[in-house]
């Protein structure tokens, strides 16, 4: 796996922010397509315990959500934001590398999600999530002075 520097990853979702013109509460699936991929719903194969919200197909352009939980999706427009700009990520940081080769993410020609993986691939594109979701500077933005006591006292 290669490694991928923060700010390399907030800087992508920035460009994007900066591309598109976006302003918060951004609509996801419209990102999706500006980008050029495709969406498709269908249910995938989970093992017992195990959440698969979405995967990436690279090979295809599109990303896949699971119908299974489709339920969960619609009262959760969070979780489905969350799970698009997630999968999203991989298409910007790791697809390239994995039709290629060069990165082993793939099984059966996608990238699969699973919830709670502590792969660095997994952790880079729910990073990528999170700096495209919220940037830094929108999110300090939002954030009055007097309130502002730091990172870790915010995600407390």
């Amino acid at each position: 796996m290669t490694f991928i520097p923060e700010p390399h990853i907030e800087r992508r979702a920035a460009e994007l922010w900066l591309q598109h013109g976006l302003a918060p509460g951004f609509d996801a699936e419209e990102m999706v397509d500006k980008i050029g991929l495709g969406l498709l719903w269908e249910p995938i194969p989970e093992k017992e315990g195990e959440t698969i919200l979405g995967l990436l197909d690279p090979n295809n352009g599109r990303i896949v959500l699971n119908e299974t939980h489709i339920a969960m999706f619609k009262t959760n427009d969070g979780l489905r934001r969350f799970t698009l700009a997630h999968e999203l990520g991989h298409w910007l940081l790791h697809a390239d590398a994995a039709r290629s080769g060069t990165l082993d993410l793939l099984q059966g020609g996608r990238v699969w999600c699973r919830s709670g993986s502590k792969e660095p691939a997994e952790r880079q594109a729910d990073m990528f999530a999170g700096r495209f979701l919220m940037p830094r500077d929108q999110l300090k933005g939002q954030i009055h002075a007097w309130v502002w006591r730091g990172w870790p006292t915010l995600y407390e």
